[in-house]
């Protein structure tokens, strides 16, 4: 999704974000928070009912940076 420059500059994030080209109508990037969190509850659901070897942590850096931790 988009926003407008002026929302961003009323968000907590990261200055980083990624900036859209005028021929996409420019702006911001945004996402929906919900998903992020969605994300989160099935790690820790994988984490706790599967019997996964991975800590927590590791799984969520493993989520967010792919092919970090050695295979099993």
């Amino acid at each position: 999704m988009r926003i407008s420059e002026d929302t961003f500059g009323t968000l907590n994030a990261s200055k980083h974000a990624v900036t859209l080209p005028e021929e996409a109508g420019g702006g911001r990037m945004a996402l929906y928070e919900g998903f992020h969190l969605v994300h989160c509850v099935v790690s820790l659901y994988v984490e706790m009912f599967t019997g996964t070897t991975h800590s927590i942590a590791e799984n969520v850096v493993a989520c967010h940076i792919p092919g970090i931790l050695p295979e099993e």
